[in-house]
């Protein structure tokens, strides 16, 4: 599933890091994220794609009800569709 956190109010991105091991992302939402998804966001005039390698950590929202783990920290690397790339 592809997640649009630009102008979303389904999803927050509170954070977006560039570490060694890859870009990692943390942030609450309201669809659940799953390894393999990725993740649109603008960076200056062009838009980015990010592939969710793997959850780092997910947690209850403090926004949602309890129990709901809509919280997350996912590590993510660039990613390009195939159709874009030729």
């Amino acid at each position: 599933m592809n997640h649009i956190f630009h102008q979303n109010k389904d999803f927050n991105v509170l954070t977006i890091k560039h570490e060694k091991k890859g870009i990692v992302v943390t942030g609450e939402t309201k669809e659940p994220l799953c390894s393999g998804d990725t993740i649109s966001y603008p960076v200056g005039n062009e838009g980015k794609i990010l592939l969710i390698k793997e959850i780092l950590e997910r947690r209850d929202s403090r926004d949602f009800p309890e129990g709901n783990g809509l919280f997350y920290s996912v590590n993510c690397v660039p990613h390009m569709p195939e159709e874009v790339k030729k």
